[in-house]
């Protein structure tokens, strides 16, 4: 924990200094600033450390920071949930630019718009298989490549202690179908160079 809280402390550090820069010639307020994790990390929630082998909300719930210039947009937190792609379409409707055909990026996001994610261990830590899961609503479903599913209600059960697929396996099939509908309207997957896992996260956008 040391280690993660000095990592974060650095970032601030880092951060600090861009910002001070910026004020210093007299640019910050007509800039904008965007501060995105990739990822998140477990410390030992669901007796697991680090991060690259599961979709628990540990590892997909991650910061998005948005420091428009000065009245361009309304200031405080919001809620709904995007994905890390959305950022991608965020910035080119700032900046005047269409989106590609075929994209998955949206901003504004469409209300009630599902999140999904994926993750593809790399083969020395996939012990539990490939991942996939939904965020709809209040309800969350995971999906392992070994046959796990895993339903939880995020909005009662923010932890994902109680896993309710056999006691809504209706619901859970419909969410598993919505997954697979997703993951069939994909390009053919290609691993990241170096072998690296791939994740569409998403998160709780703030201003």
């Amino acid at each position: 924990d040391l280690f993660y809280d000095a990592e974060i402390r650095c970032m601030d550090s880092q951060i600090g200094r861009v910002i001070k820069r910026l004020r210093r010639r007299d640019l910050y307020d007509s800039t904008w600033i965007i501060a995105v994790a990739d990822h998140g990390d477990l410390l030992g929630e669901h007796d697991i450390f680090g991060h690259g082998t599961s979709l628990y909300e540990q590892e997909l719930r991650i910061p998005l920071i948005v420091k428009p210039p000065r009245d361009e947009a309304p200031r405080g937190r919001q809620d709904e949930l995007i994905q890390i792609l959305d950022v991608f379409a965020m910035i080119a409707a700032r900046i005047g630019v269409e989106l590609p055909a075929g994209t998955q990026a949206a901003f504004p996001v469409p209300r009630g718009r599902p999140a999904f994610a994926e993750i593809n261990p790399l083969p020395a830590f996939n012990q539990t298989g490939d991942w996939r899961a939904i965020v709809s609503g209040d309800w969350k479903f995971l999906e392992s490549s070994v046959g796990d599913r895993l339903l939880f209600d995020i909005a009662r059960d923010p932890a994902e202690s109680n896993d309710l697929a056999a006691r809504e396996p209706a619901h859970a099939q419909e969410l598993k179908k919505a997954v697979d509908d997703w993951m069939a309207s994909l390009p053919e997957p290609t691993r990241a160079a170096g072998g690296d896992a791939l994740y569409v996260l998403y998160f709780a956008r703030s201003f």
